[in-house]
């Protein structure tokens, strides 16, 4: 059985939809304001995967920061991966990894010199798709979750 889907731009009519997908699949839930938020602020980094009859199967939220790469260099601009979920029912389909190369392409657009996210240390399946990716290990941030689980911080250069 194949699904026939499309990734497009996150938009705040999503948000309902978002939040249960958020809620369904991950322990760290976002409150309806935070998800606003970044749609408001960060939607053209954000994004969905539309079965097409009113119903998503995944998405991405994301955002751009600041940061400074050396105490002695000025400010550049990283997109972070806030949040990736695909329901259980559309997993093993592809559909993350095109909803993160469809924001690739979008940050590639933009000033950002790289991509950061956070993964649960056990979540292989997500780190494994990250480094197909080519994201690699920055960092290990020990009791990060609420649980007192480790992240791996995860980094891709954009050239």
């Amino acid at each position: 059985m194949t699904t026939e889907s499309f990734i497009r731009q996150a938009e705040t009519k999503d948000v309902d939809q978002i939040v249960k997908i958020n809620r369904s699949c991950l322990p760290e839930n976002y409150s309806v304001a935070i998800i606003l938020g970044i749609l408001r602020d960060y939607g053209s980094i954000c994004c969905v995967d539309d079965l097409g009859d009113g119903q998503l199967a995944g998405y991405v939220l994301s955002r751009y920061e600041r940061f400074f790469p050396s105490p002695i260099s000025l400010p550049k601009t990283r997109a972070h991966i806030i949040s990736v979920a695909t329901m259980p029912e559309f997993r093993r389909k592809g559909m993350a990894q095109e909803m993160m190369l469809y924001i690739h392409e979008k940050v590639k657009e933009s000033k950002a010199v790289e991509i950061i996210l956070e993964v649960r240390r056990s979540n292989y399946a997500a780190r494994n798709l990250y480094k197909r990716l080519n994201y690699y290990d920055a960092e290990i941030l020990e009791g990060y979750y609420r649980d007192g689980e480790d992240a791996i911080l995860m980094k891709l250069d954009i050239l």
